[in-house]
């Protein structure tokens, strides 16, 4: 049985848990029958949760004997599912070769919810609908399941076992025994039809039906269309599915009107991933998505006018889906919808919508596109910020200038942002200048540089700024720990920006400062807020308030996470390097020097940067 671990990350030492799992799709059970380098039945030698020493019992594919011992794992997953091999254990496994110039015999199964079936007795657990282990798979016949194996891989023995399969529909009542039945003359390429197969498709189950579907597959008569026909009218959205796969191998003038006259009434249940915490990827869909995909891959245009009322949706998968197949049928009918819901700022469709309007250079679009880049909720759970780097692969000059247009505008309510948006939206500007080598967008990527850290060019023009910002923050630090009030408050963080102004009596120097405070959990934050504002003289809405059980009152401020990879100074170096300029070269230089680029990567990549503008600038 397998047993799901999922390791829990606490975050800021809140209440919110994420859990942290890896993911993968298993494989087709045709495709786990061709590739596998050794299918055998083993008897496990040892014990272990992510792998162990078994010895060959049954050969069925491969090279290796009876009586080889190998070594098995990537049966469990570190996250789940774990499924420890105890010493006796015995199991029908689909291996891969770990490396075969290796002398050590070891081998993977094909992931932990494939490719391992447990055998209790004379019997083992399988399901030939699908690969991935379930809860309620059944034991069936393991001499049966050999029989089969050897006649799959031997196609000599296949029509002994076809014979005493056909039979053998008739005989066994159990559906979930005649689905497996149904499979393995799928497998082993029947093609005949049964007149049984008529009365499944009225009374079998959901797995006998999902079985006959594809085994119809292999007659293609007239006989078998018509089976197929019935089964489109399936309650089961999984049996619509499967019955449409089949459906568009046939004449298109044959299925194509079916197929449309269904398209209102086919079910539009889809099956993958149950939760996000389910590490199978595998998706089948149902019957509707399975029509409007098998329309397009027969371009059929007569589909055109009953897929476009699909377009009116706000599932982006539906809509990308229809787009496909409109696109392939041949029509651009889908444009005045890309439009509307553009200028509707349908956040919903709208990365789905960029995504076609870039890659396949749709100029029609891009006025809509724009709009809705710079009229966009930029504080919306949907980050949309990649629509800037995704815009700017078109490299046009119209684009630049847009680009530079709204990246100005952006800086007039930048700071309206939660910190963590305003650093997404601004790393996809400074890396779009970057890809477009944008000289124009200097001065705006210093303004933001000094919007973030408190450090702009005239700090390289006057070095004693850096003193006099460090000066300031230190002073403020003294303040903070003298006052009686803040005996149980702690100082997390402090940033000084320093700017020198042109007065008519002489230079000036402007000082406002941004803190963190971390308080007692027990304190009332609104009004320590608003006492440390006033006790220290600085704007309200520059405090930010921690409790000291990790929470935060207000956001928190991504201003003092000085590690974070994406902060203006970080991108900046990559744009100083593609668009050599002395100045930023010195400016690199400045960062290094005063300890505000202290990260090894990110040190290393400056100081390259700046050789790399010396040697272009010399």
């Amino acid at each position: 049985m397998k047993r799901f671990q999922h390791l829990i990350i606490s975050l800021f030492l809140i209440a919110s848990m994420n859990a942290k799992a890896d993911s993968w799709i298993d494989p087709t059970w045709r495709k786990m029958l061709d590739n596998s380098d050794v299918v055998a039945l083993v008897e496990y030698v040892s014990s272990g949760d992510f792998n162990a020493k078994a010895k060959i019992v049954s050969m069925y594919k491969g090279a290796l004997k009876v009586g080889d011992v190998i070594e098995i794992s990537e049966f469990s997953n570190r996250y789940g599912p774990i499924d420890k091999m105890e010493k006796g254990d015995r199991y029908v496994v689909f291996l891969n070769r770990r490396d075969k110039s290796d002398q050590v015999l070891s081998y993977y199964v094909q992931s932990p919810t494939s490719g391992d079936l447990k055998v209790k007795g004379k019997n083992v657990q399988y399901d030939l609908t699908s690969t991935t282990f379930h809860q309620n798979q059944h034991f069936h016949s393991l001499k049966q399941f050999e029989e089969f194996l050897e006649a799959y891989y031997d196609r000599k023995k296949a029509p002994k076992l076809i014979s005493q399969l056909r039979p053998r529909l008739l005989s066994d009542a159990d559906p979930e025994v005649v689905a497996q039945h149904l499979m393995k003359l799928y497998f082993l390429g029947f093609d005949e039809f049964e007149e049984v197969y008529d009365e499944f498709a009225d009374y079998g189950s959901v797995t006998t039906k999902y079985a006959l579907a594809q085994l119809l597959g292999n007659v293609r008569n007239d006989q078998s269309r018509e089976v197929l026909f019935k089964l489109l009218k399936d309650d089961s959205s999984l049996v619509q599915g499967e019955a449409v796969r089949q459906l568009k191998k046939e004449p298109i003038e044959i299925v194509g009107p079916l197929l449309v006259e269904h398209l209102k009434t086919a079910s539009s249940r889809n099956y993958g991933p149950i939760n996000l915490m389910d590490p199978v990827m595998n998706r089948s869909d149902g019957g509707k998505n399975e029509i409007i995909r098998a329309l397009g891959e027969m371009r059929y245009k007569a589909a055109v006018p009953a897929l476009l009322p699909l377009l009116n949706t706000n599932d982006p998968d539906q809509f990308k889906l229809v787009v496909e197949s409109l696109k392939a049928i041949g029509s651009k009918e889908y444009i005045p919808y890309f439009n509307s819901n553009l200028l509707q700022k349908n956040e919903e469709l709208a990365s789905t919508i960029a995504t076609f309007i870039v890659s396949d250079s749709l100029n029609e679009c891009l006025p809509s596109l724009k709009y809705f880049i710079s009229n966009c909720n930029r504080n919306s759970r949907r980050d949309q910020s990649w629509m800037i780097t995704n815009l700017s692969a078109l490299k046009s000059s119209d684009i630049k200038n847009f680009l530079l247009f709204d990246y100005q505008r952006f800086q007039t309510y930048a700071d309206t942002l939660e910190s963590r948006k305003q650093l997404k939206w601004n790393a996809a500007y400074i890396e779009s200048f970057t890809r477009l080598k944008t000289k124009e967008a200097r001065p705006y990527i210093y303004a933001s540089i000094y919007d973030w850290m408190g450090i702009s060019p005239d700090f390289v023009r006057n070095p004693a700024l850096f003193d006099l910002k460090k000066s300031e923050e230190r002073a403020l630090s003294e303040k903070f720990n003298s006052l009686p009030d803040f005996k149980n408050y702690k100082l997390s963080h402090d940033i000084a920006f320093i700017r020198e102004s042109e007065e008519s009596t002489g230079k000036k120097v402007a000082v406002y400062h941004m803190i963190e405070v971390v308080i007692p959990s027990e304190e009332e934050p609104k009004s320590a807020r608003q006492r440390i504002a006033k006790l220290l003289e600085i704007a309200p809405k520059n405090v930010y308030i921690r409790f000291d059980s990790g929470a935060y009152y207000n956001e928190s401020q991504d201003r003092f996470d000085e590690k974070r990879p994406n902060n203006p100074a970080n991108l900046f170096i990559e744009y100083a390097k593609a668009i050599p300029n002395q100045k930023d070269a010195a400016f690199l230089q400045a960062l290094i020097d005063n300890g505000y680029i202290s990260e090894p990567y990110y040190k290393e990549r400056a100081l390259d940067a700046i050789k790399s503008i010396k040697v272009a600038l010399p």
